[in-house]
């Protein structure tokens, strides 16, 4: 069940502008918070961020859409078969956790230990 729409409110893409623009103007550098939902005003019409001024780090708990040109980093550091870390160079691969009407659920895993658990 999902949050009710009323609490925290939702911000509007002029709003947001408004936020940027305020948090532009200060001299204070320290990370400025949103205590409500950022919700542009039509679909799929709003960026956040430019090609000349984008964001370093996106930090979410989860991730719905589409990355395009991205690199990829994940959290998970071991290989949840064979239980050992990753290293640079080696080859990765998905294993699906789930599958559901509106996403897969998936987890990085060594190619060897892919193979392996396929052939079984």
């Amino acid at each position: 069940m999902g949050r009710p729409n009323t609490f925290p409110p939702k911000i509007t893409y002029v709003q947001w502008n408004q936020l940027v623009e305020d948090y532009i103007s200060q001299s204070d550098t320290s990370p400025q918070t949103i205590s409500s939902d950022l919700v542009p005003d039509s679909n799929t019409i709003r960026n956040l961020g430019s090609s000349s001024n984008s964001f370093n780090e996106v930090h979410a708990k989860d991730f719905y859409g589409a990355a395009h040109y991205s690199d990829v980093y994940f959290t998970d550091l071991v290989c949840p078969i064979c239980e050992k870390k990753f290293k640079p160079n080696e080859l990765i691969a998905f294993l699906v956790l789930s599958c559901s009407d509106k996403e897969i659920r998936t987890v990085p895993v060594h190619v060897k230990c892919a193979m392996r658990r396929g052939a079984k």
